[in-house]
C-alpha cells in the first residue's frame, strides 16, 4: 500500500504488480521495479541499481515518520500483564541494540555498525502522536486510493 500511495501521490504513477520472493536480480528479470522490504531490503542497502527509500519518500510526501510495524491487538484478548511485558521487553532490549546488531551482524553482509544505526537511529521504539498522525494520514490516503475500507481507530493499551 505505501508503494502505490507514494507513486500516486508523489509521482503520478499507477502500476501493476505480481508477488515474488524476494530475491531482487529475478524480480528485475521478471518486472520494470522491484519491492524489497525487511531483511532482504537492508542486505541490498549498497547496491547501485537506482531506487526510492519509501519511508523517505513518504515524510517527503506528508512531512511525516511512516510507521512500519506495531503492536496491535483485540482489547478482550490483551491484558495489562501482556503491554506490561511488552514495555519490559523493549526497556531491556533497546540498550543491548549495539549486542543485538553484533550478534546479527555476524551471519549477514553489513559490519555491526551498520546495524547498530539502523536499529539505532532509523526505527523508534514508540507510537508517539507524530507516530499517531503518520498512521492516520496512511489510513486516509489508503481509503482514498481504496486500499482499504475504513480507517480503524488508534487507541492505546493500559497496563
Amino acid at each position: 500500500a505505501l508503494t502505490r500511495i507514494v507513486l500516486n501521490d508523489r509521482y503520478g504513477v499507477v502500476f501493476e504488480s505480481c508477488a515474488h520472493p524476494p530475491d531482487m536480480d529475478a524480480m528485475l528479470g521478471r518486472a520494470d521495479a522491484a519491492l524489497v522490504i525487511g531483511d532482504p531490503a537492508l542486505e541490498n542497502a549498497d547496491r547501485t541499481t537506482p531506487h526510492l527509500d519509501l519511508g523517505a519518500e513518504w515524510t517527503a510526501l506528508t512531512g511525516l515518520p511512516f510507521v512500519y510495524a506495531f503492536w496491535a491487538g483485540r482489547p478482550d484478548a490483551v491484558a495489562p500483564a501482556d503491554v506490561a511485558a511488552l514495555r519490559r521487553s523493549a526497556e531491556a532490549g533497546i540498550p543491548r541494540i549495539p549486542e543485538i546488531a553484533a550478534e546479527y551482524a555476524r551471519t549477514r553482509n553489513h559490519p555491526t555498525a551498520f546495524y547498530t544505526a539502523y536499529l539505532s537511529d532509523h526505527l523508534s521504539y514508540a507510537l508517539g502522536p507524530e507516530e499517531q498522525a503518520g498512521l492516520m494520514e496512511f489510513y486516509r490516503r489508503a481509503l482514498r486510493l481504496g486500499l482499504i475500507d475504513h480507517i480503524p481507530t488508534i487507541s492505546n493499551f493500559e497496563e
